[in-house]
């Protein structure tokens, strides 16, 4: 690949995201290669302009949720044509990365769209009907098959679950291929550094919205609550820290719960040094950079079954009952707080390797022409 790399993302940068981390990750990547990225959001249109897509978003969920959260890319996807238009016409514009694939505009250079999630993944908690998930999970999927583009998503277990239930609603999917996302993973200390042994801490680390089921956190806390001593910290925000807080304060696990709060990406390393275990109770993940981040800080993963995540970032898998998560942390509790053996160290060291942001970029690079 010749010239300058576009990536195009229908968001807003400040917000963060693992879909902003990606986007940052790749910048930051090509840049230290010589590379020159520039990055076309929502941000980059003008004030009244931006707000547009969030309109559409607000005023079709309030009438036919999640149509609305569907549309808004189809909106920026309209809004993003002129503008990319004048970027590739200008010249030295080698190839263009969509960050969504609802995005995706035909360009005459090479193109790739990256498939983070389908929308209609990232439904749990909002109590839509299944009949109208299935009907936007129809539409997300012609959407797919007609991108002008190749289509890559971020782990081969998320890429069979996007065929399989797609084809459950009559869709054939189309070709989708496999990049595994990556992060820089000299942050991570090498080796982890040693925790406390008298009480075993526990981590959650994410946006804080429905989707990753945060109501299951304090039920988790007072099923564990008298079998052993432990601490429960919730990194991260977002639109339900609030209500998740009010819950705790109100409950017996006040004590128990405690909030730190948004980290900084880069931050996040260091901040999750002192923990041992980290508890992932979303039921359905693409990628999870969270528990990535949690295996390469040191911290043993504990999470439900059915992630579509590589099968390296999930320890021990549990039915998301808080009774059945208590047990296994119970009675496992010595072990978990053990400093790490040898084997578990070189299993890091593999992953530091297997899921590196230079390992990921390179294999963009070699699909977008070099």
């Amino acid at each position: 690949m010749k010239g300058r790399l576009v990536i195009v993302y229908a968001g807003y940068l400040p917000r963060g995201g693992g879909v902003v981390q990606h986007l940052r990750q790749i910048r930051a990547a090509l840049e230290a290669r010589g590379r020159e990225v520039v990055v076309l959001s929502l941000d980059s249109l003008p004030p009244g302009v931006r707000l547009l897509p969030h309109v559409v978003r607000r005023a079709l969920n309030a009438a036919r949720a999640p149509l609305g959260t569907l549309l808004r890319y189809r909106v920026g996807r309209a809004l993003f044509r002129a503008p990319l238009e004048r970027l590739v016409r200008g010249g030295g514009v080698g190839a263009v990365l969509f960050e969504d694939v609802y995005s995706v505009l035909p360009v005459p250079v090479p193109s790739l769209a990256v498939l983070h999630a389908l929308e209609t993944h990232n439904l749990q908690g909002f109590g839509i009907p299944p009949a109208r998930v299935a009907a936007a999970r129809r539409l997300e999927g012609r959407w797919l098959r007609a991108a002008p583009c190749p289509v890559v998503t971020v782990s081969e277990p998320y890429r069979d679950v996007v065929e399989s239930d797609l084809s459950a609603v009559g869709v054939t999917p189309p070709r989708i291929d496999v990049v595994p996302l990556g992060i820089r993973t000299a942050r991570f200390p090498d080796p982890p550094r040693p925790r406390r042994p008298d009480r075993l801490e526990l981590a959650f680390l994410g946006f804080l919205v429905a989707r990753k089921n945060l109501g299951f956190l304090p039920r988790l806390a007072a099923a564990l609550s008298g079998l052993i001593d432990f601490r429960l910290t919730v990194v991260g925000d977002g639109p339900l820290r609030g209500a998740l807080e009010r819950d705790c304060a109100a409950s017996s696990v006040a004590g128990l719960v405690r909030f730190h709060g948004r980290v900084d990406h880069d931050e996040v390393p260091e901040a999750l040094q002192p923990f041992h275990v980290m508890v992932h109770p979303s039921l359905v993940e693409s990628f999870a950079y969270s528990l990535l981040e949690g295996k390469l800080a040191g911290l043993w993963t504990l999470t439900t079954p059915g992630l579509a995540v590589p099968r390296e970032f999930c320890d021990v898998t549990r039915p998301l009952e808080p009774a059945v998560w208590a047990e296994h942390l119970a009675k496992h509790r010595d072990a978990l707080m053990e400093p790490l053996s040898a084997d578990r160290l070189a299993e890091l060291r593999e992953m530091r390797e297997r899921f590196s942001v230079d390992r990921m970029v390179s294999d963009y690079l070699a699909r977008l022409g070099g």
